[in-house]
């Protein structure tokens, strides 16, 4: 978790306004201790805007279930470099797939 800023925000949960760093990291805690999850990746990258200390893109976001499950979402992330130089995910919003749809027929992923 230490990729993740503690000021992390998720939006685009189904049912969920928003998610914050503590709760994302006791999600991602009890996911990885149990063994309900194998691997998480992303796949391509469709950088957006950028500044010194920021970065946006979108990007497919893979996650593999110990027992065989897959999902796979389009995400759009902002890092952003911290206090202490180290680049953080900051912000994450599940994309509609309408909108992933789009981003795919331009070629960006």
């Amino acid at each position: 978790m230490n990729l993740v800023s503690r000021e992390v925000s998720v939006f685009g949960v189904a049912g969920v306004d928003v998610i914050g760093h503590d709760d994302r990291l006791n999600q991602y805690s009890h996911e990885f201790a149990n063994g309900l999850l194998k691997h998480v990746s992303c796949k391509g990258l469709d950088a957006r805007a950028e500044t010194p200390h920021r970065i946006m893109f979108k990007s497919v976001e893979t996650v593999e279930g110990s027992h065989g499950a897959v999902d796979s979402d389009g995400c759009e992330f902002i890092l952003q470099k911290e206090d202490d130089r180290a680049w953080r995910v900051s912000q994450e919003t599940i994309l509609p797939e309408d909108e992933l749809e789009n981003v795919i027929r331009r070629g960006a992923l």
